[in-house]
């Protein structure tokens, strides 16, 4: 049985992977990409991410840099880039690596399934991951959230086997993939400290520091100045205010980043990536602060629409669309845009995949009162609600993506066959 479900797991990322007519999300530009500062200026990326990793490996490989233009580039970090570059920019040998990734994390999460919980556990908690949709569009797209889940989920599993140290490795390698996994270590390090395993706990904090230091210290050179990504200040401006700014003035996300460009543009001289991401950091936390309540009720919405929002549409779209005019559910106003026989398999597999996604989050919090290994199932519970609360208030359902191999051995923890292993992976705790 777990054979199948890893076959099924491979064949369906290769076949979407395969179906595909656009690999990549691009916006159309002209001319070269802008210098990164005019876009934490501007608060405007005329750059799909896509293309973003794709600029970044190709300075890699033709100029031996991290960078889309002459200057070292802090916007995104180089875990995604390298693996791009180290395929030689061959997005199709990328897809196809990813494919295989994808059918590993599945493997790693029936590993930790099955020390954790047992084997009936291992094997519905697999099931879980195999079958998400947004997880398997996305091992086909040249985006980082494949390799992101991969890494975390082999976090998890040498937590699990207690090689702490790899473990810290894993998850500090998770953060240079995506900086949204910088703070994943967490509950990791929580449930360490609840077990009291003092030297492992230790192991994976000193470990779990040396890429992202690593990385910070590779900034500092170039810019004098601490700091991970300029990401970080051009999210909490323009996206995160900025969801509260087009909420507090009724007009939408792009209109509210160019108000607020506008607002801080006296602010914003220099050409210190770092630094103008501090500034915008600190404009985006102000205003936030200035409606705190407000704010929180558009959180609360957006995890909701990241549980709930579904991928088949875009997977669909990427089958049967024009190529990049209609790669992304933005560019569409429905699903009746599509044809007949794709509207339906679409339809029923929007139903499939909300009923997937409910019936997990139902099982992940009725295996709360489950009394033996509840100390890794709050873990376990805590890491996915982590990355949901984190993407939003962004909508995508794309963002569910790290939090799926967590809530589904959540989940599946209530099929727990053997007190034992439950006993073993949570420490004796009760």
């Amino acid at each position: 049985m777990a054979g199948l479900v890893l076959l099924v797991a491979l064949v369906a990322r290769l076949g979407v992977a395969v179906g595909l007519r656009d690999h990549c999300f691009r916006v159309d530009r002209t001319g070269p990409p802008a210098p990164e500062v005019e876009y934490l200026r501007r608060g405007v990326v005329d750059l799909g991410d896509s293309e973003q990793y794709l600029l970044l490996a190709q300075g890699l490989l033709h100029h031996g840099r991290f960078a889309w233009d002459s200057r070292p580039n802090t916007f995104r970090t180089p875990g995604y880039p390298f693996l791009i570059a180290l395929l030689g920019g061959n997005v199709t040998l990328l897809v196809l690596a990813q494919v295989m990734l994808g059918a590993l994390t599945v493997l790693i999460v029936l590993l930790a399934g099955k020390h954790a919980f047992g084997r009936r556990a291992a094997l519905a908690a697999a099931a879980l991951v195999a079958f998400d949709i947004a997880s398997i569009l996305y091992a086909g797209l040249v985006m980082a959230e494949t390799l992101l889940v991969l890494l975390l989920a082999l976090g998890l599993l040498l937590v699990l086997k207690r090689r702490h140290g790899l473990a810290g490795l894993a998850l500090g390698a998770a953060a240079l993939v995506k900086p949204v996994a910088l703070l994943a270590f967490l509950p990791f390090a929580g449930l360490l400290a609840v077990r009291r395993e003092w030297r492992g706990l230790g192991m994976l904090l000193a470990l779990y520091t040396v890429l992202p230091g690593l990385w910070t210290v590779r900034n500092y050179i170039h810019y004098r100045r601490l700091g991970f990504t300029s990401l970080t200040g051009a999210n909490m401006l323009y996206t995160y205010a900025g969801a509260l700014e087009a909420e507090l003035r009724n007009i939408t996300t792009d209109s509210a980043r160019v108000v607020l460009a506008s607002d801080v543009q006296t602010d914003l001289g220099g050409d210190n990536p770092l630094e103008l991401s501090s500034r915008l950091s600190r404009a985006g936390v102000r205003r936030i602060a200035a409606h705190p309540l407000r704010y929180a009720l558009i959180v609360l919405r957006g995890t909701g629409r990241i549980l709930a929002g579904p991928k088949s549409d875009d997977l669909m779209v990427g089958i049967v669309g024009d190529g990049t005019a209609t790669a992304t559910a933005r560019t569409i106003s429905s699903i009746a845009t599509l044809p007949a026989p794709a509207r339906t398999t679409t339809w029923a597999l929007v139903g499939f995949e909300l009923t997937l996604t409910g019936l997990t989050l139902l099982l992940a919090f009725v295996a709360l009162f489950r009394r033996h290994g509840r100390g890794l199932r709050l873990a376990l519970l805590g890491i996915g609600c982590y990355f949901v609360v984190m993407g939003s208030p962004l909508t995508d359902g794309r963002l569910r993506i790290p939090a799926v191999p967590f809530l589904a051995l959540a989940a599946a923890s209530v099929f727990t066959d053997n007190r034992a292993a439950g006993r073993r992976a949570s420490g004796q705790d009760s």
